[in-house]
């Protein structure tokens, strides 16, 4: 079978969709004899027919039948091996590595990478989660090529940032929490005397001021699906985006506080995101249209 081509491929998946070799020949606008020939010599090439000549139409054999989905496979992969080949030669990258923080809202991340595959779908991503810090490595190191960041810490001169979504907070605790009992708007000293729940990685905590942060005892965790477990078993108070317990506050897992004052202000500050790239590093078209997408969810 060394000489099977994809042309042969290519008639005997129109001959077995049209459900004729005439058919197939206006189809592909070639002579009927051709497409016939193709279809003789890919039956010899295989060792067994492929059609059943003896009714009005050819009809797909046992062997036809068994074999016509690998022969559609193949003319599939080819076609994308094209694209992809198109794509490259194009300047589009194979591959966009990103990396994002865990609160970032995942509807906001599947639109916009849903329109990147309708403009580039041969393009592979990987799609990772890290704090602030972690992603400025990572991308400095060329480890990634997009990162997504909590604008609340310093970002350096090569990070060629656009502003995102922006993140509303709520302060929560357990609806059995002994804050939950207290008059609003609660004011800080109450609030300093029960343990907090904090989002900060190891180097955010160590270098960083703390924001919103007004209890005495805390503990801190990296990542916010934690944080949430602690709340909701009662262990502590904190704020949360809002989009990660919308539903834990509308079924009563969670309840919402209202507080005093919050760093100065009368409510929970809005958490910006950014997303950026290396400035010092050339990016290709995927890689621009993903950043302009998510810069888009603002």
């Amino acid at each position: 079978m060394d000489a099977l081509s994809l042309d042969q491929f290519a008639t005997f998946a129109v001959v077995a969709e049209e459900g004729s070799f005439a058919a197939a020949a206006r189809r592909l606008g070639r002579a009927q004899s051709a497409i016939t020939y193709a279809i003789q010599k890919l039956e010899a090439q295989t060792g067994a027919p492929l059609f059943d000549r003896s009714a009005y139409r050819p009809q797909l054999t046992e062997a036809g039948r068994a074999l016509l989905p690998h022969a559609k496979r193949i003319l599939t992969d080819v076609a994308s091996y094209r694209r992809h080949a198109k794509a490259m030669a194009a300047g589009v990258e194979a591959e966009i590595r990103i990396m994002l923080p865990d609160v970032m809202p995942r509807a906001t991340l599947v639109a916009a990478l849903a329109e990147l595959r309708s403009h580039y779908p041969p393009v592979q991503l990987r799609i990772a989660t890290g704090s602030g810090w972690q992603a400025l490595r990572e991308l400095d190191a060329g480890r990634i090529d997009l990162a997504v960041v909590l604008d609340h810490i310093e970002l350096p001169q090569w990070f060629e940032r656009k502003p995102s979504t922006k993140l509303q907070l709520v302060v929560a605790a357990s609806p059995q929490h002994p804050l939950t009992a207290v008059p609003a708007p609660i004011p800080p000293e109450i609030l300093a005397d029960h343990l907090q729940i904090v989002v900060s990685s190891r180097s955010e905590a160590d270098d960083a001021t703390d924001h919103g942060v007004v209890a005495t005892n805390r503990w801190y965790t990296t990542d916010y699906p934690t944080k949430r477990a602690l709340l909701l078993a009662g262990l502590g108070w904190g704020s949360m985006p809002i989009h990660l317990i919308e539903a834990d506050i509308r079924t009563n897992r969670l309840a919402s506080l209202t507080v005093q004052s919050w760093d100065g202000a009368a409510t929970p500050p809005e958490l910006p995101l950014v997303v950026g790239t290396h400035a010092n590093r050339f990016h290709g078209p995927a890689t621009r249209l993903l950043a302009r997408l998510l810069a888009l969810a603002v």
